[in-house]
Parts: structure tokens; C-alpha cells; sequence
């Protein structure tokens, strides 16, 4: 059924006939031809896949959308911030929510590599720790004092983030914990500076 028939039409990628509400709307066909071949579910299931086999091409494609419309982005959001207080604070949950539920947990260095000193820590966010990480040392106010006077004199380039050990997201605070801080002891022992306290 390569053309709707009474409202319903086959999907050329599962083989089911569906409502045309289920397909997408082609508007450079001819009458009665007018939706794509592939129902909305498949062409949702292809672009995750796509994304999925292009994350680097995906990524600098977000990168370069930001940059060229940062400004028309942050007024967006500037207004749903001023119009809806709340609607805002509750989207800002669902991404962090979001960004939490496919984040892996890790236990992590950051090193000196002018000094060779480093940093220790875990997380069961590991992207989102980092990026605490960068923008509370590129705000000047990181909580690790040394690390943020370090930080202030190398200049980031100095700093290289490294993952030790990833684990799955459910891991529990108290493993990633203990292997922290068997990590400490480890580069104490051997004689290495640690920025940890």
C-alpha cells in the first residue's frame, strides 16, 4: 500500500498498516502521495541509530548550532526564565535528569602535568563532575583551594582529565568511595603529590 487508502497506509520499513496521523507529511509529492513511506516510529528508530554510528559528527553539529545561535538561544531562554520561573527550573531538572540517567559513573584524575600533581575523585556522574570541575575552576571558586591556585598560575591547558575506572551507573557511592581512596593512598605511597586533603 504505497499510497494512503481510506486514511491508512503500510509503512515500507515494518510492514504495518497504520493510521496516515502515524506518518510524516511530504508536501513536494502529488496528491495521495503525499506522506513518507516510513511511519514516524521508524524514522524515529533510523535518526537514533544514525545518531548513534555519528556521535562525533552529531556533537560538532550541536557545537557549531550553539555557536552560530547562542545569542537567540539565550534570549529563548531568558524569557522562559522571566515569563515561567517554574516552567524553567522544571526543564532544567528533566536535562539534568537526563543527562544523570545516561551518565556512567567513574572514579577520575585530574593531573598537573607541568607539576605532576593530582586529583582524585568519583563520581556516579562522571561528565557532569567534570564539567562542575572546569567551570568552578574557571569561575575561581573550586573548592580545592590548592587545585584552584594551581589552576590560576598553569592555566587549564596545564590539567589533563583522565578516567582511572568506569563503572555502571547504579554503582554505589560507598564502592566508588573505597576505590578512591585506595587510589590516595596508592600515589601517597609512591611518592606522588595529591591535591586531596
Amino acid at each position: 500500500m504505497p499510497a494512503a487508502v481510506n486514511g491508512m497506509k503500510e509503512c515500507s520499513k515494518c510492514g504495518e498498516t497504520k493510521e496516515v496521523s502515524e506518518y510524516s507529511k511530504r508536501k513536494n509529492r502529488t496528491k495521495g502521495r503525499g506522506y513518507h513511506p516510513q511511519c514516524r516510529a521508524c524514522n524515529r528508530a533510523r535518526a537514533r541509530q544514525w545518531n548513534k554510528s555519528n556521535k562525533e559528527r552529531v556533537s560538532e553539529y550541536n557545537k557549531q548550532y550553539h555557536q552560530d545561535n547562542a545569542e537567540a538561544i539565550n534570549e529563548r531562554h531568558r524569557m522562559t526564565r522571566e515569563n515561567d520561573p517554574e516552567e524553567h527550573k522544571e526543564r532544567a531538572r528533566q536535562a539534568h535528569a537526563r543527562r544523570r540517567r545516561i551518565a556512567l559513573a567513574a572514579v577520575y584524575e585530574i593531573e598537573n602535568t607541568i607539576t605532576g600533581k593530582t586529583y582524585v575523585g568519583q563520581s556516579t556522574a562522571r561528565k557532569i563532575r567534570w564539567n562542575d570541575h572546569k567551570n568552578s575552576l574557571l569561575r575561581g571558586d573550586h573548592r580545592n583551594l590548592c587545585l584552584q591556585a594551581d589552576y590560576n598560575e598553569y592555566g587549564k591547558d596545564a590539567f589533563n582529565y583522565r578516567v582511572i575506572q568506569e563503572y555502571p551507573r547504579d554503582t554505589s557511592s560507598d564502592v566508588l568511595l573505597e576505590h578512591e581512596q585506595r587510589v590516595i593512598d596508592e600515589y601517597i605511597s609512591e611518592g606522588k603529590e595529591v591535591y586531596n586533603t
